[in-house]
């Protein structure tokens, strides 16, 4: 089969916000990051784009982040035309669609 990439970005990536850096300083708050993920989620629903998160079970495994990760899934919820799909299920349906992948 082909190769379908899904896209990835720090800004939805909870070790950019979570993982332990000796010289950055103090690390973000899980009301920070809710914030950071509830901003970049309205700017992707405006634009009718894809909020692909990616979580790591040492990060948001925790127990406040998994429960600011419950509130961040509710909010999403809130909005209508919102589907949760995992990586494989896009790619399927890329691809059932017609949809061109590289070479």
């Amino acid at each position: 089969g082909r190769l379908v990439e899904a896209p990835v970005d720090w800004a939805l990536d909870d070790a950019h916000y979570y993982a332990f850096n000796r010289g950055a300083g103090a690390m973000n708050t899980p009301q920070d990051v809710y914030k950071a993920w509830e901003w970049e989620f309205d700017g992707v629903y405006q634009y009718g784009s894809a909020f692909n998160l990616t979580m790591h079970p040492q990060h948001t495994g925790r127990l406040a982040k998994m429960m600011v990760l419950e509130r961040f899934i509710q909010y999403a919820r809130s909005h209508s035309n919102v589907e949760f799909m995992r990586c494989i299920d896009v790619a399927k349906n890329w691809t059932a669609a017609g949809m061109k992948t590289p070479d």
